[in-house]
């Protein structure tokens, strides 16, 4: 389901922490419209000129955010992207200013914290001595997933996503 924040590209996963993460298992009309509006906002970041390397990133506890993030990636090549699909845990954060278009997909562990494979990233986003406009040359779309029975449902997606802004990610 879209959380409704003001962000076009924020996309919630609404997903029970046992449930496996294969598309048969969303309703049908939740799904599309989900899928249609981000697929939308990817495509437009592509026509804007920019380099059509699509970096995926995941942050992950059980494993489900990895899968979301292939399953991106699969979909971004038939879409002519050339994607690169890694963990957060895997990529050099200091290069994220050198790319064009993101996506994040993350879960939210515990009590609302980030997953053990997003840590460092997150760790090294949080630092007080990154210019807010660091990032102003990167486009980004955030997925979270998680269980909105939790009090704090997508946490680490909602802070990620507003961290991004602030350094002057858009999407």
């Amino acid at each position: 389901i879209l959380d409704g924040s003001s962000s076009p590209c924020y996309l919630l996963s609404n997903r029970s922490p046992n449930t496996d993460c294969r598309p048969a298992q969303r309703s049908p009309s939740r799904a599309s419209h989900a899928q249609r509006l981000s697929w939308s906002c990817l495509e437009s970041m592509a026509a804007e000129g920019r380099n059509r390397r699509l970096l995926v990133l995941f942050g992950s506890q059980t494993g489900c955010a990895e899968e979301v993030a292939h399953r991106i990636g699969r979909e971004a090549a038939k879409r002519f992207f050339r994607p690169v699909v890694m963990g957060m845990d895997a990529y050099d954060v200091t290069e994220l200013p050198s790319e064009s278009l993101v996506v994040a997909v993350t879960s939210t562990t515990g009590q609302g914290d980030a997953p053990d494979t997003m840590r460092a990233f997150w760790a090294f986003l949080l630092r007080k001595s990154l210019p807010p406009d660091s990032l102003d040359s990167v486009s980004f779309s955030v997925f979270g997933l998680g269980d909105s029975s939790y009090a704090k449902y997508n946490t680490a997606a909602k802070r990620l996503a507003r961290r991004l802004e602030g350094l002057g990610a858009s999407c």
